[in-house]
């Protein structure tokens, strides 16, 4: 039988010395994944906070840790749901971002529920953990409410989950926050509105391309929309004509 104290704690020497060959402690692993010891899991969050506190890039150890989950979803479902709604707040953000790699259909009113979480953090975290809410009206009617949450992350995290929806009813809430006093919000709404694609958005860009949130996004969400690259270019070409002229040409 594998050691599983021994075996994590290899595990965690290869994420923290940055050792890029994955192959090395795949089978490490695959074998942590199958010995089914619910017991290193506080062991692996001490670790990735540990990790956090420190600035470290973490993605090594994150990907083993996903790679754990991932190896038994159903098994590693029970424990990260039991996470997610632990009393210590620490607790239910490490679950609700677990959660996000073996979700299922019936995890969805647990994401909804978080997402009014007194923490900013766990609301931050349960909404981006939503799934693809294209056919689930709860799903959907959660995020448009955390638009107006107060703490900026969230608001971004919604924004963000929404453009990926492809549901033109998201576009109506999405350009109601785009004078969002955050620069960041405004930024990730115009790339949002790209995503989505409506022409309903199209004044609501045009007024985004003179903000100060930076021009990559908005150019590339008036690429996308469509009608929105036409217009800009007449508005332009008014402003460059003058109005006398712009008023002769279209006569």
């Amino acid at each position: 039988m594998i050691d599983s104290q021994g075996a994590l704690e290899a595990v965690v020497r290869h994420a923290t010395e940055l050792d890029d060959d994955y192959d090395v402690i795949a089978p490490t692993v695959t074998a942590l994944a199958a010995c089914g010891d619910i017991t290193l899991v506080p062991r692996l969050e001490e670790v990735l906070e540990q990790f956090l506190d420190e600035g470290n890039d973490q993605d090594g150890l994150q990907t083993d840790i996903i790679e754990l989950l991932e190896a038994d979803p159903s098994a590693s479902r029970r424990v990260v749901r039991d996470f997610a709604t632990a009393d210590s707040p620490e607790l239910r953000r490490t679950g609700l971002w677990a959660l996000g790699f073996v979700l299922d259909a019936q995890d969805v009113e647990l994401l909804v529920t978080a997402t009014t979480d007194d923490d900013p953090g766990i609301r931050s975290m349960a909404v981006g953990s939503i799934p693809d809410a294209v056919g689930d009206d709860r799903a959907f009617d959660a995020l448009v409410r955390a638009l107006r949450d107060e703490d900026e992350q969230v608001r971004v995290s919604a924004v963000s989950r929404l453009g990926f929806t492809g549901r033109i009813d998201a576009v109506t809430p999405l350009v109601a926050l785009a004078a969002d006093p955050t620069p960041r919000v405004r930024s990730m709404i115009a790339y949002a509105l790209g995503r989505l694609g409506s022409h309903v958005a199209t004044p609501t860009l045009l007024r985004l391309l003179h903000d100060p949130v930076g021009a990559e996004p908005v150019g590339w969400a008036v690429a996308r929309c469509r009608g929105v690259r036409a217009a800009a270019t007449h508005s332009q070409s008014r402003r460059h004509l003058g109005p006398c002229r712009a008023g002769r040409r279209g006569a």
